[in-house]
């Protein structure tokens, strides 16, 4: 396997994400590319001495900034389009810059990705361990607390 180039992965990303919405889900192979993300997120780094781990570590690190950065659909992405295999042996430089260069890539997200990311990792035995949430999405979620506080003092001064 040739190592990506940021270019060559964001390709990868752009054509996944459009295969994806198109087909309006993920083939096999895929759903189990994320469901091994998603778990690796969920358990954390494996035992120094498992089949693998350095391989997954450097994964499991990608996957957390990915989703620091852009969020769960875009983890989906990643491991559907990318996968372990293409990260691992990356260069450092392409898996520190390309969670960055994805947040300049709106075209990349899409509601399928989204559904996916909803689907996969609510159905996880402990959700906490997958990050904390985005500030954008905590200030989302403040923001709706905030305007259905307000609406119900509305309502209630209205009386």
């Amino acid at each position: 396997m040739v190592p990506l180039s940021t270019k060559s992965a964001l390709d990868k990303l752009i054509h996944a994400s459009r295969a994806v919405q198109r087909r309006n889900g993920v083939k096999d192979t895929e759903a189990k590319r994320i469901k091994e993300a998603v778990r690796l997120l969920r358990e954390g780094y494996p035992p120094d001495d498992a089949i693998g781990a350095k391989r997954q570590s450097i994964y499991l690190d990608f996957l957390r900034k990915v989703l620091e950065e852009n969020g769960r659909p875009m983890v989906i992405l990643c491991a559907v389009g990318l996968g372990l295999s293409a990260i691992a042996v990356a260069k450092e430089s392409v898996r520190l810059d390309l969670p960055y260069e994805i947040s300049e890539h709106a075209s990349l997200d899409n509601p399928v990705l989204h559904r996916l990311a909803h689907l996969h990792f609510s159905s996880a035995l402990h959700p906490e361990s997958f990050g904390s949430a985005t500030d954008q999405e905590r200030e989302q979620e403040s923001s709706q607390q905030t305007s259905s506080m307000m609406s119900k003092i509305h309502t209630k001064l209205s009386y």
